[in-house]
C-alpha cells in the first residue's frame, strides 16, 4: 500500500462545483487549490494524534455524543450507508432495530463535502496537516458538530445509565469479535466460540500487542507450572502422552478424502517420538511440562510463518493434550493453571495468524473526515458525528475492541472503558449499548 493515504483518491470524480486551477503533480480528487507551502504527510504522526485530538474535543462534546437516542439512530443509518462494512454489521450484530433508509442522493452529498473541504481547508496541504495533527477535530469540523454539540452539552444523558449489563443482548461481542478476527472456518462453530470467550475474557486484540499478550501470560502461567512440578517427585507411564492419538486417528480416518494421508502424518509423528524416548517407559512431571511447552511453541511458530500442516499441528496439540492431563493427574493442584493455559494455546495460533492480517491495515485513515463530513449531509450533525465514529468501528482492531468494551461491561467491569479506549471509541461503544436498550425515558421528545 501506498505511504501517501491520498494516493486513494486518485480515481475519484471531482465535485462539479470545485474548482479546477490544481497541481497536476499532487492527487487532488476535490480541486483543492495548489499548495503553497509543502507538507510530508505523516500517516504515523495522524495516528499517533488520534488519542489528542478525541480527548481535546472536551468533556461536554463526549457527554452530547452518549446518550441521545436520536446520535443512536443516526449511527444505525450511516452503518447501513456503509453496505459492505458496517451496513452488514449492524444487520449481523445490532439486529431488531429498525433503521431509516437512507436518502438517495449520497452522490450529491459526496460533491458537497468536496466543495466543504475547499472552503474549510483551501489547500490539499492545509488539509494534510489537519488531518495529521487533529484528525478527530477534523471530523467534526466537517460534520458541523463543533460547535452545536457543545451548545447542547447540557442536555445529554449519562453514560453510566446508559452503559447496564441489562443492554447488552447475548452474543454481540462474540459477533463483534468474530467479525473482526475472522477465525478459520475450518473450525467448528464451538470451538470458534471457546477462541472467542478466551480472547474477550483476557481482553486481547486480534494484533501483534495481542499475541504478545498471550505469550506474556502463558509464560507467567508456565512458571507457577514449574514451580509446582519441580522436584514433585513421581512417574508418569510414558504411554500417558499417547492417549488422545486413538481419538484423532478414529476422527480423522474413515470414508473421506484425505484420511490415508492423514493417518500416515500422525503415525509418522508418534513414531518419531516414541524413538526419541529410547525405550524410556516412565517420565517425571517435569519431563512432561517440558514436553508440552515445547509443542506449544512448535505450533505457534508454524502458525507465526504459515508453515507446517494442519494434520501436524493437531497431532502435536494431541500429544500436548496427553502431557497436560497426565501432569492434572499426577499433581491435581495443577488443574486450574493447566485449563488457563489450555484456553490460551488453544487461542494462540488463530491469533497469530489474524494478527498478521490485520496488522497489514491501517488503522485508520482520511474515509475518517470524509464519511463524517458525508453524513452531516445525510444525517444532520448527528449523523456528521456518527459517521466519524462509523470509520474506526470498521476497522478490525477497533471492532474487537469495541467487543471487548461491550464483554467487560456485561461483566459489570464498566471502569475498563475509560481506562482502555480512546473516548470517540467509547462513544460509539455507548452510542450501540444505548441503540441496543432503547428504553423509553431515553428517547427525545418529538418536535
Amino acid at each position: 500500500m501506498s505511504e501517501n493515504i491520498f494516493d486513494q483518491f486518485d480515481a475519484m470524480p471531482k465535485a462539479t462545483d470545485v474548482p479546477s486551477k490544481v497541481d497536476e503533480k499532487l492527487p487532488d480528487p476535490f480541486g483543492l487549490a495548489a499548495p503553497q507551502h509543502p507538507v510530508d504527510f505523516s500517516f504515523t504522526e495522524m495516528v499517533t494524534n488520534v488519542p489528542s485530538s478525541a480527548y481535546g474535543l472536551g468533556e461536554d462534546i463526549m457527554k452530547a455524543l452518549l446518550s441521545p437516542k436520536k446520535s443512536a439512530l443516526a449511527v444505525g443509518a450511516l452503518m447501513q450507508s456503509t453496505a459492505n462494512k458496517m451496513g452488514r454489521f449492524a444487520a449481523e450484530v445490532v439486529q431488531g432495530v429498525d433503521i431509516e433508509p437512507m436518502p438517495e442522493h449520497s452522490e450529491a452529498a459526496a460533491d458537497a463535502v468536496g466543495a466543504e473541504m475547499v472552503n474549510r481547508y483551501g489547500s490539499i496541504d492545509a488539509l494534510k496537516r489537519t488531518a495529521m495533527e487533529d484528525p478527530v477535530g477534523m471530523g467534526f469540523d466537517l460534520s458541523g458538530a463543533g460547535g452545536v454539540l457543545r451548545q447542547g452539552a447540557r442536555t445529554a444523558g449519562n453514560v453510566a445509565k446508559a452503559a447496564t449489563k441489562a443492554a447488552i443482548p447475548e452474543g454481540v461481542p462474540r459477533k463483534l469479535y468474530d467479525s473482526s478476527a475472522k477465525f478459520s472456518t475450518t473450525l467448528s462453530q464451538a470451538d470458534r466460540g471457546k477462541l472467542i470467550d478466551t480472547a474477550l475474557k483476557e481482553g486481547i486484540l486480534p494484533s501483534g500487542k495481542g499475541v504478545v499478550k498471550v505469550q506474556n501470560r502463558i509464560d507467567i502461567l508456565n512458571t507457577q507450572l514449574d514451580d509446582l512440578v519441580v522436584n514433585s517427585g513421581g512417574k508418569v507411564p510414558v504411554n500417558a502422552i499417547f492417549q488422545h492419538l486413538s481419538d484423532l486417528r478414529r476422527t480423522k480416518g474413515g470414508v473421506r478424502l484425505g484420511s490415508e494421508s492423514d493417518l500416515a502424518a500422525i503415525d509418522k509423528i508418534a513414531g518419531q517420538f516414541h524413538e526419541s524416548l529410547k525405550g524410556k517407559k516412565y517420565v517425571t512431571p517435569e519431563e512432561l511440562q517440558f514436553f508440552k511447552t515445547q509443542a506449544y511453541k512448535d505450533i505457534n511458530w508454524d502458525a507465526k510463518r504459515m508453515t507446517g500442516t494442519p494434520i501436524k499441528e493437531e497431532t502435536y496439540k494431541a500429544l500436548a493434550r496427553g502431557a497436560k492431563d497426565a501432569i492434572v493427574k499426577e499433581l491435581p493442584e495443577a488443574e486450574a493453571i493447566n485449563k488457563a493455559l489450555g484456553d490460551l494455546y488453544g487461542l494462540q495460533p488463530h491469533l497469530s495468524r489474524a494478527a498478521g492480517r490485520i496488522d497489514n491495515r491501517n488503522l485508520m485513515s482520511i474515509n475518517a473526515p470524509l464519511r463524517a463530513s458525508a453524513g452531516a449531509q445525510m444525517a444532520g450533525i448527528e449523523g456528521g458525528v456518527m459517521g466519524l465514529l462509523s470509520s474506526f468501528a470498521t476497522s478490525p482492531k477497533n471492532k474487537a475492541r469495541l467487543a471487548i468494551a461491550l464483554d467487560k461491561v456485561k461483566r459489570g467491569d464498566n471502569k475498563w472503558l475509560g481506562d482502555n479506549m480512546h473516548k470517540t471509541e467509547v462513544a460509539l461503544a455507548i452510542s450501540l449499548i444505548d441503540k441496543m436498550q432503547a428504553s423509553p425515558e431515553d428517547q427525545e421528545p418529538s418536535q
